[in-house]
């Protein structure tokens, strides 16, 4: 008999840690199985009517339950003049399904690995699917998208870059990129100027060997890849949901390099950040 479908919302049982029965779900137990198999563990050789009072399951799904739990291997039916029943000590009775748990995982993690081979933006050149745009919501989802779209830079990427910044955890990345021959150029707004916190920030970036100018003031927060992959980053003042953030990734050459003329104007006025 295959697993049940597992339970995310599994009532509290009196004197049972919420954790155990959420846990038991992950093994594949339905909401009543976890319930019955926890009562008869604390009162073996119980009667039907006293599981379903201790489990607060209703009886007639009781008899039931404890065809599927027998049928695991996880309970027992003691023949009497009354049928009593007891449960599996918890370190045999779940090593099946611990097995076939960790089988699943496998299985899963195999799939997972070979979709991310198969089809990863990373995984091929930067100019595959050439003029499709992506939506992308949420800064966890637009600084995911952009270290991919960094690791299969080939020549150089350039960036616009306003504070808060969306990414900070990308210096040793920029660094691998910069010592396989790869140019980074980023360029930040500081309406205050290039302040000693914000040196302080900036200082991973900086000993990448990326090359790194400000600005008080740019037009837009923006990133080239290879001069044919444009991101632009935009912040919703009245988000209906998430945190407001966007990107969108255009994947078009002629607008990318038109993007970088842009840049390149932006990058001729600006002054380099001070070590």
């Amino acid at each position: 008999m295959g697993p049940s479908r597992p339970s995310r919302n599994v009532p509290p049982i009196s004197g049972v840690d919420a954790p155990i029965a959420e846990g038991l779900t992950h093994l594949g137990l339905s909401n009543y199985e976890v319930r019955v198999y926890l009562a008869i563990l604390r009162h073996p050789r119980s009667r039907v009517p006293e599981i379903a009072r201790l489990s607060k399951v209703p009886q007639p799904k009781v008899y039931t339950t404890l065809k599927s739990l027998i049928a695991r291997g996880l309970c027992e039916n003691l023949l009497g003049s009354v049928n009593t029943y007891v449960a599996q000590p918890p370190q045999d009775a779940f090593r099946p399904l611990l097995e076939d748990l960790r089988a699943r995982e496998a299985t899963t993690r195999e799939a997972v690995a070979r979709l991310k081979e198969e089809y990863s933006t990373a995984g091929g050149p930067l100019h595959r699917r050439e003029g499709r745009v992506r939506l992308f919501q949420g800064r966890h989802a637009a600084a995911r998208t952009y270290k991919i779209l960094l690791n299969a830079v080939e020549k150089d990427a350039v960036v616009i870059a306003r504070l808060p910044l969306v990414v900070s955890d990308d210096a040793e990345l920029m660094r691998e990129k910069v010592e396989v021959g790869v140019r980074l150029r980023q360029l930040y707004e500081l309406p205050e100027g290039p302040t000693e916190a914000v040196r302080q920030l900036l200082r991973p970036h900086q000993r990448s060997g990326a090359e790194l100018r400000w600005l008080r003031k740019v037009p837009m927060r923006m990133v080239i890849f290879d001069r044919q992959i444009t991101g632009l980053p935009m912040v919703d003042p009245l988000p209906s949901e998430g945190d407001g953030f966007t990107m969108l990734e255009i994947r078009n050459q002629a607008l990318s390099e038109g993007f970088c003329e842009i840049f390149e104007s932006l990058w001729a006025e600006s002054s380099p950040l001070p070590q």
